[in-house]
């Protein structure tokens, strides 16, 4: 290998390490961008799933308004006939 060729691969060499320093601090950029998003949908996550727990209960104690509201009227209803 001349001193050129050797020149040439080094130069190369250098370049493609260059080029690697700036992809790996794009990723991180991009990653850091990442980290942030995940934050945020996890929060949204935290929120999505209390308010379901809300609505489940709720809806069960409407529904147990609602039986024991039959029960009142089926008795009411049993004392008339």
């Amino acid at each position: 290998m001349t001193n050129e060729e050797m020149q040439r691969n080094m130069e190369f060499i250098v370049s493609q390490q260059a080029q690697f320093a700036a992809d790996i601090q794009k990723l991180g950029e991009v990653q850091l961008e990442v980290d942030a998003r995940m934050t945020r949908i996890e929060g949204a996550v935290v929120t999505v799933v209390d308010l379901v727990g809300q609505l489940a209960r709720s809806t069960a104690t409407q529904i147990a308004e609602i039986v024991e509201a039959q029960k009142r009227t089926n008795e009411a209803l049993a004392r008339t006939n």
